[in-house]
């Protein structure tokens, strides 16, 4: 004779009652935990004991961390995980640290390239500061990575935080212009960061001012109106008609300012054009430095000597 089953019926308890006890469960035995309202949530099948045993639908998602970064795909082969594992990989995907940011503060304020005076010395501990995206998912206790060609003595790994200080052993105090470059980078749990850089440039200064002098001596030169600070390979000057003496301009020789031209911004009766007379090279003790420079002249005075225009 065949017995009809009506009724199917498993243990069912409470979480805490099934922790406490920890019930050894059959092979084949489904035993579940009932939540607050007492109502089947979730089960396990034997054999072993309960605590020793692993639900067999995890269907909640239980993951405590908030959604921080844009929702994203679960990729790659998913086969085995569960619905709580593949919904953490779409809502919590890793997205990889990015440095960003990198100043230093070489001879005064941060910059992401702090020009110096070629002559002037530069010592003892700078400042190099940062950001990095998802710091949580930076690897071991020191994930920063600072290089610059060995001119500091604590180059390579360091704790992350907003600023370092980097220490020089020696002054750094180049005769030529010359370009130190600091980079940054972090170890994160996936592997590491592009880099970042910063710049520590020591490139010379230009001499300017009104004269009505027709030749000139190194006394001369330093005796004009105005020095401006360091110079660039590449610079733009605004100029206007004088009218009450000569221009004098001069540039380091080692910029090879050859074939200088100076095109106005300001003055709309200036010829196109317009060059600046070369009146050749002196030594010049600038302040920092004895330095050999190109003296151009011209009846226009510039206004705004922070900008010569290509000097190639």
């Amino acid at each position: 004779m065949q017995r009809l089953i009506k009724y199917i019926r498993h243990p069912a308890f409470s979480a805490a009652q099934l922790a406490s006890r920890n019930p050894y469960l059959d092979k084949g035995e489904i035993v579940f935990e009932l939540d607050g309202t007492a109502k089947p949530k979730k089960f396990k099948v034997g054999p072993g004991y309960w605590n020793d045993l692993s639900y067999f639908i995890d269907n909640t998602y239980t993951i405590s961390t908030p959604a921080t970064n844009p929702i994203g795909d679960a990729t790659g082969n998913l086969s085995g995980f569960t619905v709580r594992e593949i919904l953490e990989k779409i809502l919590h995907p890793y997205v990889a640290p990015v440095v960003s940011g990198v100043v230093n503060n070489a001879g005064g304020s941060f910059g992401s390239a702090r020009v110096i005076e070629i002559g002037v010395s530069l010592s003892g501990t700078i400042q190099v500061t940062y950001s990095v995206s998802n710091p949580d998912l930076l690897s071991g206790a020191t994930p920063i990575s600072v290089t610059a060609g060995g001119i500091f003595s604590n180059e390579g790994a360091h704790a992350h935080s907003s600023s370092i200080g980097m220490t020089l052993p020696a002054p750094l105090s180049p005769s030529v212009m010359t370009t130190y470059t600091i980079t940054v980078k972090a170890t994160h749990q996936q592997g590491i960061t592009a880099g970042v850089n910063s710049s520590i440039q020591f490139n010379p200064r230009a001499i300017w001012g009104v004269s009505t002098l027709s030749s000139y001596t190194a006394g001369d030169i330093n005796g004009l109106s105005a020095k401006q600070s360091a110079l660039i390979s590449s610079h733009k000057r605004d100029y206007t008609f004088n009218g009450q003496g000569y221009c004098v301009v001069a540039i380091p020789a080692m910029l090879n300012p050859t074939n200088m031209i100076f095109t106005d911004v300001t003055d709309p009766n200036a010829p196109a054009g317009f060059s600046m007379e070369d009146l050749g090279t002196l030594s010049i003790n600038n302040g920092v430095g004895t330095y050999l420079y190109q003296i151009l002249r011209s009846t226009y005075f510039i206004t705004q000597p922070s900008s010569i225009l290509r000097i190639s």
